[in-house]
């Protein structure tokens, strides 16, 4: 199976759609919504051009691009429609074992961060640990 076939059948799974309804000219509003999901995933996570994914669906270039620019207004104002973008989103990033670069970083950082923390905390317990025998030795001394 595909990529391009994985999305569309975790959408489909996720919005209670049937592939045949998915690829039906329907223009019910959850069938558009559905495909409108799928073409976005298909160009941000794909990266693939708007005619590839136009010729896939057979539908024309500009549509996908329509569909694509009416997808971030939505995104912005409904959030039922949010809430089931993201979760075909997360399920699709997961069946394609995709990373996120940004988060992929972020987590690298806090890493380094955290390992940075222990460093100078072993530093000062060391420190301590000096000053303190520094001290007793001092006091034995005398």
């Amino acid at each position: 199976m595909d990529k391009i076939e994985q999305i569309v059948k975790t959408s489909c799974f996720v919005s209670n759609l049937d592939i045949n309804e998915f690829n039906s000219r329907s223009r019910e509003r959850h069938i558009i919504d559905t495909r409108r999901m799928v073409y976005s995933i298909c160009k941000d996570i794909l990266n693939m051009p708007w005619t590839h994914i136009g010729k896939y669906f057979k539908v024309n270039h500009a549509t996908i691009i329509h569909q694509y620019n009416n997808q971030l207004n939505i995104l912005r104002y409904d959030r039922n429609y949010e809430d089931i973008y993201m979760t075909i989103l997360e399920l699709v990033k997961a069946d394609l074992g995709y990373v996120d670069a940004k988060i992929l970083l972020e987590e690298i950082r806090k890493f380094k961060s955290d390992k940075i923390k222990e460093k100078l905390e072993l530093k000062n317990q060391l420190r301590v640990y000096y000053e303190t025998e520094q001290t007793n030795t001092e006091g034995a001394s005398h």
